[in-house]
């Protein structure tokens, strides 16, 4: 499955929360191993899971915020 599959799993699941704060936009997402943040971090949104490439946390995120 492509990360980018996954990531429509995820958002069809209701599985990624977004809050909107003073300090910016933040999420939660629950995959299949565990919860993880993404924050904005250098114009880039960044996922605390363990994935040392682009996962399909993120690619939810963008999808949401548009990029």
């Amino acid at each position: 499955m492509t990360i980018e599959a996954k990531a429509e799993r995820l958002l069809l699941a209701g599985r990624l929360l977004v809050f909107c704060g003073e300090r910016g936009v933040a999420a939660t997402v629950t995959g299949d191993s565990g919860t993880w943040r993404l924050f904005r971090e250098s114009g880039r949104w960044r996922c605390t899971c363990p994935s040392r490439k682009r996962c399909s946390h993120v690619v939810a995120m963008e999808r949401v915020t548009g990029g």
